[in-house]
């Protein structure tokens, strides 16, 4: 879910075994299942789930990250106007509250959701969906091995 969704999360959108909002950005209709992880979070905080701003989720999910070792160097290109800026840092730097989303849809994708479920259930469209989904070098050994045994 987006962070603004997540944040409008009240007992009004847990219908049962999902949950049921619509979307703030595009006013799309969801439904979500309400998995164990999560029923287990809602159930902590007896379903008032703290406020927190953007800025400090984002915070606390790149410390996250480096407490876990996401940590590969990774190079970043700018431009300003036609000098191009390269810059190497750790991953854990460049990640955010929307990575999860990103890595969520490409985690589901690598395991066999099709591309319509991850529609429905992120309100986003299919060239969203598919801008979303990182296709690995991985992925691709795996696939090809698949297709030759």
């Amino acid at each position: 879910m987006r962070y603004g969704d997540v944040q409008r999360l009240g007992p009004e959108h847990i219908q049962g075994d999902t949950i049921r909002i619509i979307t703030e950005k595009n006013r799309k209709g969801v439904t979500i299942p309400f998995l164990p992880p999560a029923r287990a979070i809602w159930k902590k905080y007896e379903g008032k789930l703290p406020k927190i701003s953007n800025q400090k989720m984002n915070k606390y999910v790149k410390e996250l990250c480096e407490v876990v070792s996401i940590d590969t160097e990774i190079v970043t290109v700018d431009y300003r106007g036609v000098e191009r800026i390269e810059k190497t840092m750790p991953k854990f730097k460049l990640i955010g509250s929307h990575s999860a989303k990103r890595s969520f849809v490409t985690t589901m994708r690598q395991r066999g959701v099709s591309v319509e479920t991850l529609m429905v259930i992120t309100g986003n469209n299919r060239k969203t969906i598919e801008k979303y989904i990182l296709h690995t070098e991985e992925d691709a050994v795996r696939e090809l091995t698949e297709a030759w045994t």
